[in-house]
């Protein structure tokens, strides 16, 4: 039996999915700010509840609350006994929370938004945090705002569980390696939230968000994020009020970007596990935790010469539009670490859209540099589109360039009266075999050529296998073309 009484599913090969429920009978629960009613089953959108708190009352291990646009500004919830969040190996039993929160996302309970955080809000109140994120629990794609826990905590501290993470509270402790930071949150906007220690989030991880403009009621260490796995986050204005400390405090740092605010990346922690990787800091000072791999904007940063773990770091001019880097050229664009990239960040696109590896590389920082539009205009002298590029493919002087390997072509033709080119280049020593739709057109070798040819048919896959080094500089005829890399 499962932990709702129902007997597991075993498949015909005797094979049973593991975890403490029956797959078949997890549920999806519907929550609707402006039309739904607590009182109703919630199990369609029609049907909804109204409040968070509402639909996750009912749900257990392995369902998802879906939440519909709206702000979701009703209805709290309080941890069941025995469930204490937070109480990771720096949390003893008396730090279980009491705090109210907007939403508690149980264990192994998925809370997620239908149309993302612009139009989705969570929104906390004086004493009351956004989210309590149990171990195993998942969040998506929200606005979490104006949480408050400043209050100091019932049982007589200043700063404990219950005034951590006025945006979310998570399951983990100070102590814990990665695999530690239990729960996660995704894609969510994490922003004006305030309380005594780690008010943006403490404990969990948080992958593709944005801390903005969080804040400490009185000046210490970890503004925005404290003792948390961050990846490929932005930080921006966060500690604006006076707090000299830093942003984030005792965390894992992977890919993110640090933008203006305080100093953002001053890490008093002693516990040398830390680490910060493929992450751009625009503004810093002493006290940094080991740095692999990292770019720093302005200013300057500590220890490169003494402290062999900043041996790999740079510094630079680094110009920026909206957080991305202006041009090709920036000195953090392809200059990541693909080693110390997480798997499960590698597998997302950034907050952009942008796959997280282009060109074979990974960039410094929390958005990948789309080279694909300034390759698309070198292409072709009309509108061409590059949706996808092999990682085995390299951008050089505004040509694709690869090495034994296939670079594939798919696209749509409009213009199929006009004879299509494109323009090659292959190294000494290396030669070039084209096809197109499954025929030869011909073998290159050393030197720039241009390969002309005819197609007829609206839908077609040119093959372009190199064995050595070649390079795909222009294509010409192509209105209404889309290409693919692959």
């Amino acid at each position: 039996m499962d932990v709702n009484g129902d007997p597991f599913v075993v498949a015909d090969d005797g094979s049973m999915a593991p975890g403490a429920f029956n797959a078949g009978d997890a549920l999806e629960y519907f929550a609707d700010p402006v039309g739904g009613n607590d009182a109703n089953d919630g199990l369609t959108e029609t049907t909804a509840f109204r409040t968070l708190a509402g639909a996750m009352a009912k749900a257990i291990c392995g369902d998802t609350v879906v939440a519909l646009p709206g702000t979701y500004a009703e209805g709290t919830m309080m941890q069941e006994p025995g469930h204490m969040v937070g109480s990771g190996s720096s949390l003893s039993r008396e730090d279980e929370v009491v705090i109210a929160s907007r939403v508690w996302v149980k264990p192994g309970v998925r809370l997620v938004s239908r149309d993302g955080a612009a139009t989705t809000v969570i929104e906390g109140a004086t004493d009351t945090r956004c989210v309590l994120l149990d171990r195993g629990a998942y969040v998506r794609g929200f606005t979490i705002q104006h949480g408050d826990t400043r209050s100091i905590d019932p049982n007589g501290q200043a700063a404990t569980a219950n005034t951590s993470g006025a945006g979310v509270l998570g399951y983990g402790g100070k102590a814990a390696t990665d695999d530690e930071f239990y729960g996660l949150v995704e894609n969510c906007v994490i922003r004006d939230n305030l309380g005594r220690l780690g008010s943006g989030c403490t404990y969990g991880t948080y992958r593709n968000c944005m801390f903005i403009g969080n804040n400490l009621k009185e000046p210490k260490p970890g503004i925005a994020a404290r003792y948390a796995r961050v990846e490929g986050c932005i930080f921006s204005g966060n500690g604006t009020n006076g707090n000299t400390h830093s942003v984030v405090y005792g965390c894992d740092v992977y890919n993110c970007t640090f933008l203006s605010g305080q100093p953002q990346l001053l890490s008093e922690s002693p516990y040398t596990k830390r680490m910060v990787a493929n992450t751009l800091i625009m503004k810093t000072s002493s006290g940094l935790p080991c740095c692999s791999n990292c770019v720093f904007g302005m200013g300057t940063f500590n220890n490169t010469s003494s402290n062999p773990s900043m041996a790999n770091c740079r510094t630079g001019t680094v110009n920026l539009v909206d957080g991305r880097y202006a041009s090709k050229d920036e000195i953090g664009v392809d200059a990541g670490d693909p080693t110390l990239l997480p798997e499960d960040l590698a597998a997302t696109a950034d907050l952009a859209g942008t796959p997280r590896v282009l060109n074979g590389c990974v960039d410094v920082g929390a958005y990948e540099y789309d080279w694909r539009v300034d390759y698309s205009r070198t292409l072709a002298k009309r509108s061409v589109t590059v949706t996808d590029v092999t990682p085995e493919a390299h951008l050089v002087d505004r040509s694709l360039t690869w090495t034994d390997g296939e670079v594939a072509l798919d696209w749509a033709g409009n213009d199929r009266s006009a004879p299509y080119s494109f323009t090659v280049t292959v190294a000494d020593g290396a030669s070039l075999d084209v096809t197109l739709n499954g025929v030869l057109l011909g073998s290159y070798g050393p030197g720039t050529q241009t390969v002309t040819f005819d197609s007829s048919e609206q839908l077609n896959r040119l093959s372009c296998l190199a064995h050595g080094t070649a390079a795909i500089s222009a294509f010409e005829h192509s209105a209404g073309t889309l290409l693919l890399f692959r």
